[in-house]
């Protein structure tokens, strides 16, 4: 079909070990024409990236006509066809927008049958068979065309899911819709769709009528707090600003960083505050936070870090826990530990800007070496992981293969188990004095 169409010849055939490629016939008939056949490693479909992707973009828009159309599976095969039809005529961003016959066209002469304009799919057509005139030399002549009707993508039609192929309708007139006015089902169409809509709709209003009295407080107070966006709003209000002054005091205590020139070659990371407000469970607050945090997404990989990981329990594991301290009527306790990241350390060299707002040095050049974690950088969830992990089995814990997270101690009988989640940590057990001690 390719020499036939487009007057060319194939020199190459690239394709996956499927054995309706790579056999005997196929072999032969490449030998004959000279055609080189490449072919992927045996299960591996990540080297014919290009073409799982365009099949499965050829398969999703087929599934969408079928379903769109109201259309039985037996159409699947037109559906295929009419989704490669509308792909080749569509503009595709790798191409410059171009739809790929314009790309094709750029190349070679593409057949005019080829730009025939498209078709709403799924709508059935009605053939019209006009009277045929035999003469003596028995040939047949057609005296009219036959009629395709072309109305609105259907919607909601229980009729289209039903074609018959075998209605021959008389020849009518009939004049096709403008494009314009696709879109719109027919009016009667409109009751069964009013019928499936929401009565009441959430985009349209919110409303707390209906709640308790406790959540109606909760949501008045979380609506009624303003959180600054920028460290100059917050400087402004005393509340925020003594948040910002006990996250820095946290900070210096923790030994988070020393002040030095910037190395020649090194690049700095920067840093900005991001401010949020703690809730009680009645939705008072519980204080205000400030936190600074790096900006990560400066980091370079290979320089400012190496590995990443972050310490997310698995949901089953999770499950089990609970499944367990249910049916053994085992406490649970969950907590966090506050500036969890603050505690892991670093291995390699991070520099990091002045924080805003703080002008700690009369030396333009100075910046922050840091020592410990933040938050913020990529290897932060993993420091802090690393050595809360060392300082758990320390205390006599087993970390478990299966899931990392999951910390075990078994002691005169009795067991303890701790589940960690980022920062976040769920403890259960039997041994009640061990979990006081944790």
């Amino acid at each position: 079909m390719v020499q036939t169409q487009f007057s060319v010849k194939v020199q190459v055939l690239r394709s996956d070990n499927g054995g309706e490629y790579v056999n005997h016939q196929f072999r032969e008939y490449f030998q004959q024409h000279g055609i080189i056949h490449e072919t992927s490693c045996p299960q591996t479909p990540q080297q014919n990236d290009i073409v799982e992707r365009k099949n499965r973009h050829v398969l999703e828009t087929a599934r969408a006509l079928l379903v769109g159309a109201h259309a039985p599976t037996r159409f699947w095969a037109d559906a295929v066809t009419t989704a490669v039809h509308l792909l080749n005529r569509m503009p595709s961003k790798v191409l410059d927008f171009q739809t790929p016959l314009q790309a094709l066209s750029g190349y070679i002469a593409v057949p005019a049958i080829l730009m025939l304009p498209p078709r709403v799919f799924g709508q059935p057509e009605h053939i019209s068979l006009a009277t045929e005139h035999h003469e003596d030399d028995h040939e047949a002549h057609v005296t009219s065309p036959s009629t395709i009707p072309e109305n609105p993508t259907p919607e909601n039609d229980p009729e289209v899911s039903s074609f018959n192929t075998n209605i021959l309708a008389p020849p009518i007139g009939y004049v096709l819709p403008n494009r314009h006015n696709r879109g719109k089902p027919p009016s009667r169409y409109s009751p069964d769709i009013e019928g499936r809509r929401s009565r009441y709709p959430i985009a349209n209003y919110v409303s707390t009528k209906k709640l308790n009295e406790p959540l109606k407080t909760f949501v008045h107070n979380i609506s009624g707090c303003h959180v600054p966006t920028r460290v100059e709003e917050a400087l402004g209000d005393p509340k925020w600003t003594q948040a910002i002054k006990d996250e820095m005091e946290a900070l210096m205590k923790n030994k988070t960083w020393n002040l030095l020139p910037l190395p020649e070659g090194k690049k700095i990371v920067g840093c900005k505050w991001v401010f949020s407000i703690k809730h009680k469970a009645d939705g008072s607050i519980e204080r205000y936070k400030a936190r600074l945090v790096a900006k990560g997404y400066t980091q370079t990989y290979g320089i400012d870090y190496q590995d990443t990981f972050s310490p997310v329990a698995k949901l089953n594991t999770v499950r089990v826990l609970i499944s367990l301290a249910t049916n053994l009527n085992w406490p649970l306790h969950q907590f966090d530990v506050k500036n969890a990241f603050l505690h892991g350390g670093l291995e390699e060299e991070v520099y990091m800007d002045i924080p805003p707002g703080y002008s700690v040095t009369t030396r333009t050049n100075e910046v922050c070496k840091l020592q410990r974690a933040l938050y913020g950088l990529k290897q932060s969830p993993q420091a802090w992981f690393g050595r809360f992990s060392l300082a758990m089995k320390k205390y006599g814990f087993q970390q478990s293969n299966a899931d990392h997270t999951l910390f075990l101690k078994k002691q005169q009988g009795k067991v303890t188990a701790l589940i960690v989640y980022v920062d976040d940590m769920v403890i259960t057990g039997d041994d009640i004095e061990e979990i006081s001690r944790l």
